[in-house]
């Protein structure tokens, strides 16, 4: 086993210049960035060999600017993430350039070619960045004489492995370690279907089902899932919808207002109901009790103070209000914290668990803002544990055995190439899904099907929600048989409802939204079904402290607390048009105020008795505590 990489090779040569430049010119001399592979690792019980891999980057830049994504891949048939290993530098070292190589981990799942591609990211991007990576490198990986080839065992344990509704652990998600496993190696178990399918660690030793129609169809009472987050999250939606819905009634779903709703919208087929609500709970804030109007650079985002929480709040109780059979079965809520730690704790997220109802049946998954394609495989192995640990002392904390807390970061690395923008772009994209896709893939029964959100990471959340909604299979199937038969009512038609707003700002959660419902496929955004238009700070609050500072998509985000008083009298945040009031009133006097309100009295009066009929409906039905089809 004398083999030599070729990486030390190229180790070789790139001291020999670097020693020639020193000796030359030592002032101009710079030093590059390069890596290694040390592929010689032997373990006495490891099946395979190499059985440990360490990639070395030599001469890294600053962590405060530069942070290295090292990915592994075996074309078709594996995608991981190798693990920094050592503890994170101090604050005040973080400017430097580390004197020590970075060193990452991996350990081979099963023998095969695999490649090794690393990305040089920026810590805080801004706009479009294209990342392209180091020249990769190959290398193999063999069955050792002697060990049985650890795909049979694979295979066999994804076989016994219990569906993991069933597992009773409250912690089994907060180490959501394991390997994603192509199609060139597939299993029958839990494949999702494009071919690949999630292997779990032996700490979280449970599989994924995958449901389809022909399961929906079994469902004998309303279920719902409710999806309660931000663009990454309705990405989970909109797999959701595109497992339940079939070819023609998807067939538009990237041109209708559902595939990017920055409000709430909902879609219903046969018993199962999938809900998204916009949720941006990491704007949430019950620090202080004075009330502002927060601004995103010039645009208005949200009401500041505790009245944004207290939205949020609203829907919560809005959920659970009304009969029990109208109550979801599954919740996902991102709750917005921070990726290591939770240090920016803005609230308290044990005010909505506190509220669930006593004799709700349903699960809680409660998810942050690690679950991020920009933020997978980002951070030392010491910061991942201590991220782990967290989660399990949250979950001790909110101690429910309803809740469940998602490792954001596990969910994620393993996946960290194929996000929405693709391996060049993973320094700016935050989501997993894409709906500008069409792949043919053909079902159980041999018919072919088209997948119109494409994403292994978003669909295999989704099959876990829907597992957590209808229970395993095998209970599934068991309540059928014990049903009389035909006595299943599912109904097949498609009904879809949604309040989506035309723009992200000002941030949308409104309890009890007028929703707009249409029966059958998807169709494509009309012009009149999306509503509102960014509200514009006064140039006063763009001399107001920046309070905080961050990195989107498209720009650089300085955000900064206005009082109420910068803006015109009766301004609301969210209303389409101010109140004028004050404007009036300068303009024709306190006496002319009062004659002018009491002639648009007076014509409301006149209005109102000619068509008492129809306000008193208006009014019934705003009263009604059922009208937004949550």
């Amino acid at each position: 086993m004398n083999r030599i990489s070729s990486a030390a090779s190229t180790m070789a040569i790139a001291t020999v210049l670097l020693l020639l430049c020193i000796l030359s010119q030592p002032a101009t001399c710079k030093r590059e960035t390069f890596y290694r592979l040390r592929t010689h690792i032997d373990l006495p019980d490891s099946p395979v060999y190499p059985s440990q891999v360490l990639i070395e980057i030599h001469n890294p830049k600053p962590p405060k600017d530069i942070w290295y994504s090292v990915t592994i891949v075996s074309e078709n048939r594996y995608s991981g993430v190798a693990t920094l290993l050592g503890q994170a530098p101090r604050p005040s070292a973080s400017t430097n350039t580390p004197d020590e190589p970075l060193v990452y981990s991996w350990t081979p799942p099963f023998s095969g070619f695999y490649e090794v591609i690393i990305h040089e990211l920026p810590q805080e991007p801004v706009g479009k960045v294209i990342t392209v990576p180091f020249p990769s490198e190959r290398f193999e990986v063999t069955n050792k004489p002697g060990f049985l080839g650890p795909w049979g065992l694979i295979i066999d344990r994804m076989k016994t492995l219990p569906p993991c509704q069933n597992v009773d652990r409250m912690d089994v998600y907060t180490a959501w370690d394991g390997s994603w496993i192509g199609p060139g190696m597939s299993s029958p178990e839990g494949t999702l279907r494009n071919g690949w399918f999630f292997l779990p660690s032996n700490e979280m030793d449970c599989k994924i089902e995958t449901f389809t129609a022909d399961d929906f169809k079994l469902v004998h009472d309303e279920r719902g899932i409710y999806i309660l987050g931000n663009s990454k999250e309705r990405g989970i939606f909109l797999s959701l919808v595109d497992i339940l819905l079939d070819n023609d009634e998807k067939k538009e779903i990237e041109e209708s207002v559902i595939s990017k709703c920055w409000g709430r919208a909902f879609v219903q087929k046969y018993n199962l109901k999938v809900l998204y609500q916009d949720w941006r709970s990491d704007n949430f804030d019950t620090r202080s009790n004075v009330p502002t109007v927060v601004c995103h650079n010039e645009k208005v985002a949200r009401e500041g103070g505790p009245l944004f929480f207290d939205s949020g709040m609203k829907v919560w109780e809005e959920i659970f209000r009304g009969d029990r059979s109208t109550w979801p079965s599954v919740i996902l809520m991102s709750t917005g914290n921070d990726i290591f730690g939770f240090e920016r704790k803005t609230y308290d997220i044990n005010q909505f668990v506190m509220r669930l109802p006593p004799d709700w049946r349903g699960t809680l998954f409660l998810t942050d803002g690690a679950f991020s394609a920009r933020l997978a495989g980002r951070g030392y192995a010491s910061d991942y544990e201590a991220y782990r640990a967290r989660l399990k002392e949250l979950t001790a904390i909110t101690n429910d055995p309803r809740v469940r807390w998602l490792d954001g970061m596990g969910l994620s690395k393993e996946m960290r190439m194929y996000g929405e923008k693709g391996p060049d772009e993973t320094t700016i994209s935050q989501h997993f899904h894409t709906s500008a896709c069409h792949v043919p893939y053909h079902d159980a029964n041999g018919n072919m099907k088209s997948m119109r959100i494409c994403s292994n990471v978003t669909e295999n959340i989704a099959q876990l929600l829907i597992g957590h909604a209808l229970g395993s299979k095998a209970a599934l199937r068991a309540k059928v048989n014990e049903l009389p038969l035909n006595s299943i009512r599912a109904p097949t038609q498609v009904m879809h409802c949604h309040n989506c707003p035309a723009d992200l700002l000002p941030f949308h959660i409104t309890p009890y939204p007028e929703m707009s419902c249409s029966v059958g496929p998807l169709h494509a955004l009309a012009s009149n079904e999306m509503a509102g238009k960014p509200q514009t700070c006064p140039e006063q609050c763009m001399e107001v402290e920046v309070t905080r500072k961050f990195g989107s998509q498209t720009d650089k985000i300085h955000e900064r607390h206005c009082p109420y008083e910068f803006f015109p009298q009766g301004f609301q945040v969210g209303s389409e048009a101010m109140k004028k009031m004050s404007f009036v009133d300068d303009e024709i006097g306190f006496a002319g105020h009062v004659v002018w309100l009491f002639n648009v009295i007076l014509v409301f009066t006149l209005l109102g008795y000619q068509h008492r009929a129809k306000l008193r409906s208006h009014v019934a039905k705003f009263l009604d505590p059922t009208r937004s089809n949550v």
